[in-house]
């Protein structure tokens, strides 16, 4: 088992969806996210007793699409999307964020560090929350 997910199940979570986007994504702005998304897909897939020796020559994942469609859908969502859009976050959360802070910084742009971008994450997500609501509403005033 993953250290990630043997750290979420000594919480006795029952992981969902939900849980599983949002832990995948905190994983991932830590650490790389490409290994985040199979040590989950692989504990996903473990879940329901599918290991590295029942799969089929396509691999645990096709094996697990195959066998339980529905629930793996949603959840190979969950991870994916929590993953990639969180593992985006911070500097070492996506290796192409630290290619281009390299690149920044050899040219002498200001690079700010992954504490401060953490710091700002709820910043930009207000902005956001605030910018979609202000034109959500201002669509539903407009709109006869």
């Amino acid at each position: 088992m993953s250290a990630p997910i043997r750290i979420l199940s000594n919480i006795n979570l029952q992981l969902e969806s939900k849980l599983l986007f949002f832990f995948s994504g905190i994983f991932a702005a830590l650490l790389d996210n490409a290994p985040v998304y199979i040590s989950f897909a692989a504990s996903a897939a473990g879940r329901y007793n599918i290991t590295v020796d029942q799969s089929n020559s396509n691999g645990f994942l096709s094996t697990f699409f195959t066998k339980h469609e529905t629930d793996a859908i949603i959840t190979i969502r969950a991870i994916s999307a929590g993953s990639v859009l969180m593992g985006a976050c911070t500097l070492l959360g996506n290796a192409p964020n630290m290619i281009v802070a390299l690149m920044a910084t050899r040219y002498t742009y200001r690079v700010n560090n992954s504490l401060s971008q953490i710091e700002q994450i709820p910043v930009y997500h207000l902005e956001t929350i605030g910018f979609i609501r202000f034109m959500s509403t201002s669509c539903l005033i407009l709109t006869p």
